[in-house]
């Protein structure tokens, strides 16, 4: 499985940022997960510019947010073995490093970004650029209509930039545009796609939800809206 990764984080370019939010979906569409980051108390750094990036306040991660130990162990449990890619491999690593170190937990997911000249694979995080590329050009679908599909598709969803799912989302509609065969329509190609992001992120809000349950919580409206939103 090629799962496609996404971080949001309490800042950019701070020494001392951390994860907040995270969300990854498998590329055909068929599976993902998402979850808000509880803050350990020695992460305290925080970003009003990120802020306003992604709109996630600090005080709805503390409250809503999932412990460090807990959305280790389920990125473990969800992606042993599969080959994982984000956009930006260098600073999700550092994330997804900060994580489990945090939670005192061995990783089996790749925690290293793969270096220009090295062969990708399960060992080690993936650019989704970069093998996106590759899948567009055997499919000879242009740059273009990839980026002017893939628009239509992430804003007909109603997605949102800068929030991990959302993100994760988009790379994965582009894979599913790169592989088009051409046989169906743009506009069936539209609506068959729009109608698997809707059917997904459904699925992976409502398990979000329920685990926030499991846990005792009982904001379960408000943690679904600020995940959708």
């Amino acid at each position: 499985m090629l799962a496609l990764l996404d971080i949001e984080a309490s800042s950019l370019l701070s020494p001392h940022s951390y994860p907040i939010e995270i969300g990854w979906v498998a590329a055909d569409l068929s599976a993902g997960y998402v979850a808000l980051i509880s803050p350990e108390p020695d992460w305290t750094d925080w970003s009003a510019e990120a802020e306003l990036i992604h709109g996630l306040a600090p005080d709805a991660i503390r409250r809503l947010g999932e412990p460090a130990t807990e959305v280790a162990s389920a990125l473990n449990d969800m992606l042993s073995g599969a080959e994982i890619a984000t956009d930006s491999p260098g600073i999700d690593a550092r994330w997804l490093q900060r994580l489990f170190v945090a939670a005192y937990i061995p990783a089996v997911i790749p925690l290293l970004p793969c270096m220009d000249g090295e062969a990708a694979g399960p060992h080690v995080i993936q650019d989704s650029d970069t093998i996106l590329v590759r899948t567009a050009e055997q499919s000879s679908i242009s740059a273009e209509d990839l980026e002017v599909i893939g628009s239509a598709v992430f804003h007909g969803a109603g997605l949102r930039r800068h929030r991990a799912l959302d993100d994760a989302l988009f790379q994965a509609i582009c894979f599913q545009i790169a592989r088009w065969d051409r046989q169906s329509s743009e506009r069936e190609l539209l609506g068959h796609l729009t109608a698997q992001i809707e059917n997904v992120k459904a699925r992976i809000l409502g398990g979000a939800v329920a685990r926030h349950a499991r846990r005792g919580g009982n904001d379960a409206d408000l943690l679904r809206a600020i995940l959708a939103r």
